[in-house]
């Protein structure tokens, strides 16, 4: 009995199609998330960047479709952010700014300075960029 390693030319041609198929979606995925990354970028500046001014009611907090964790930051005068899981303030909570920070509060963060202040209420609450224990 002859043992042929050629194996079923349709199997061949199928397992062949499925990898290209694979193949396209992973490009063509990689493509859509980073041209939906550069268009967030552009509307939603980081709110970590140095020379960024905010200075706002914050409206709504949203979740970013192009990057897991940020949260976008719509104010009431038009300015929108985005802002990721490193700024702490340990003295009043161990949570990170994003899940801190609440509609209506009141947002100030100087250009070219690592602080962000947010006003809720009487209350003056500070923040500092990248402060890490």
């Amino acid at each position: 009995m002859k043992n042929d390693n050629k194996g079923n030319p349709f199997v061949n041609l199928f397992v062949i199609l499925v990898f290209g198929w694979i193949m396209y979606l992973i490009f063509t995925t990689d493509s859509r998330s980073q041209k939906q990354r550069e268009k967030e970028d552009a509307k939603f500046p980081k709110i970590e960047s140095f020379s960024l001014e905010i200075k706002g009611r914050l409206v709504k907090i949203g979740g970013s479709n192009a990057y897991a964790g940020r949260k976008l930051l719509y104010f009431s005068n038009g300015q929108k952010a985005a802002v990721s899981h490193d700024i702490f303030n340990y003295e009043i909570s161990n949570v990170s700014i994003e899940y801190f920070m609440q509609p209506g509060d009141s947002i100030y963060k100087p250009s070219n300075s690592d602080s962000i202040f947010i006003y809720r209420g009487n209350e003056t609450y500070y923040f500092l960029l990248g402060k890490y224990r």
